[in-house]
């Protein structure tokens, strides 16, 4: 008889009998945040594509919470494999959704300082000579007069005008770039959850093969490192932001501040991922079933998703991001 296969101990474990109250719980929380989001769209003045997308996170974690509810009441030889495997999909990487919404509030406060001003036109009294020809109108002088009573300043002439064209361009330029960096960030987002797909595809093989085993312990140290990088990354965004005339810094730092707590979870993914198990209803140390395994799980992870994605759909984001 072959010796039982050691595989990655799945995040959040498999919810037993003991798991249903916080299950129940966390779904009535989320539906909770759900109804936030609705009263948020139902109001023109605070309704914009962030809280339909955050929306749509929050109703897959409700979706979510009433499985693992159902699959707590459900005997331990009856779990679903495919529900297993999406679980260590969401878990591992549809968090990261939240940062591109970060990145989305982000690129809204640095646009309003960069956008295009228009160069002001400076003029100044002209001189006006009334014509000889005795033949011409009254109102045809009057006119004149209107229009010569004050003449353009070519731009040469203009240095302030200057100065505000030359702002105009490295404004542009900044722009540009800004831009560039964070459209590429914001797809890089979509590098981890493609992993977490292929990885979840091989999550239920790898208990009974060492090979897939091997593999999805590799992708699941890829995905917890790309998830820190690029969260970080947003940091670095949120410093070069900082440094810009005219930045409102308090929304600047709740964008810093989500995203720090955002870093929770992948740092707590990076912790655990050493932890192996030989069955998925194990409960040894490090199978990711033991008590102090969930209560760090619902703290590091569950409660850092609530927070965030309560937080987005709290606030109005069109009033104080300006979408």
């Amino acid at each position: 008889m072959s010796a039982p296969v050691s595989f990655p101990a799945p995040i959040g474990g498999v919810p037993f009998d003991n798991d249903f109250t916080p299950s129940v719980f966390f779904a009535l929380l989320y539906a909770a945040v759900c109804l936030l989001g609705f009263w948020r769209l139902a109001r023109e003045h605070s309704r914009t594509m962030l809280v339909v997308t955050t929306l749509i996170f929050t109703i897959e974690r409700v979706v979510v919470w009433l499985l693992r509810a159902k699959q707590a009441k459900t005997p331990s030889d009856d779990l679903s494999k495919n529900l297993t495997a999406y679980w260590q999909m969401t878990f591992s990487a549809n968090y990261i959704a939240m940062y591109g919404k970060l990145i989305v509030l982000l690129k809204s406060l640095v646009m309003d300082v960069l956008k295009p001003v228009p160069a002001p036109i400076v003029l100044q009294p002209g001189n006006f000579t009334q014509t000889a020809d005795p033949e011409a109108s009254t109102s045809f002088l009057h006119h004149s007069s209107q229009q010569d009573k004050y003449r353009e300043v070519p731009s040469n002439e203009s240095k302030t005008e200057l100065v505000e064209r030359e702002g105009d361009l490295a404004a542009a330029h900044k722009r540009k770039i800004f831009t560039r960096i964070s459209t590429g960030l914001g797809l890089q987002a979509l590098l981890p959850v493609l992993t977490g797909l292929v990885m979840s595809q091989l999550y239920v093989g790898a208990e009974t093969n060492a090979s897939k085993a091997n593999i999805v312990r590799l992708l699941r140290f890829a995905i917890a490192g790309m998830c820190f990088a690029i969260l970080m990354a947003l940091q670095g965004m949120c410093f070069w932001a900082r440094r810009l005339p005219g930045i409102r810094k308090t929304p600047l730092m709740l964008i810093v501040a989500l995203g720090l707590i955002l870093t929770i979870i992948p740092s707590y993914h990076l912790f655990i991922m050493g932890n192996n198990t030989t069955s998925l209803i194990s409960t040894a140390p490090g199978s990711g079933n033991t008590p102090a395994e969930k209560t760090a799980f619902y703290v590091f992870q569950v409660m850092v998703e609530l927070v965030t994605s309560g937080t987005l759909l709290g606030i109005n984001a069109k009033e104080v991001f300006g979408l």
